[in-house]
């Protein structure tokens, strides 16, 4: 499920235009933020693929470094 998710923010599937940036992606930042969320309940990022995973998907859904660096300590915690 979760490498859906990635596949439809990359394709620019699903909700998708195009940021202030010019980026493609979602535009709602926050349902980016959210998915990213889901997809680091459901995976523990103990193995290099899986963290390059999490951070491809965090860029394709452009969820902010800080955003993500919150979310890697509430978990990690």
């Amino acid at each position: 499920m979760t490498f859906m998710l990635w596949r439809a923010a990359v394709n620019g599937s699903a909700g998708s235009g195009v940021l202030a940036s010019g980026k493609p992606g979602l535009l709602r930042p926050r349902a980016g933020a959210l998915k990213h969320r889901g997809s680091r309940l459901a995976i523990d990022p103990d193995t290099l693929q899986e963290r390059q995973f999490l951070k491809m998907l965090a860029e394709a859904l452009d969820v902010p470094s800080d955003a993500v660096a919150r979310l890697d300590a509430e978990f990690a915690g």
